[in-house]
């Protein structure tokens, strides 16, 4: 199945941010999943590329919305759910690294927030 008209594609991008960051629930499976994170930049590529070919494409639009920050209400809920890893100390920096992009994707953030962010917790 392949999905290319732009409103569904709004509207699955929309789902999955619901289910990456609803404050409801936090079902690993969903949210650190590798395989949604992946399908989460897949559905922006696919927006943008239509965007681009209707001609509407402004690149500071999506950038702008990607970019995570502490004004973000998903930045509060990245927080909260890795203070609940109970393993996060003991992980490496890179395993820490790895599964902030998968929390956070399609999302992005910046270095010194992403410092913030893999810091370990006293």
């Amino acid at each position: 199945m392949e999905v290319s008209d732009y409103y569904e594609l709004l509207a699955l991008l929309r789902s999955v941010m619901e289910a990456k960051f609803s404050d409801r629930g936090y079902d690993t499976e969903i949210v650190a999943s590798p395989q949604l994170a992946t399908v989460a930049c897949r559905i922006i590529d696919a927006l943008i590329e239509i965007e681009k070919q209707r001609g509407d494409y402004v690149e500071s639009k999506w950038d702008k919305w990607r970019k995570i920050d502490s004004t973000r209400r998903e930045w509060k809920l990245i927080r909260k759910r890795i203070r609940k890893i109970d393993q996060w100390n003991n992980w490496p920096l890179r395993e820490r690294s790895t599964f902030l992009d998968y929390l956070l994707s399609p999302l992005t953030i910046g270095k010194e927030d992403r410092k913030k962010m893999l810091k370990k917790r006293a």
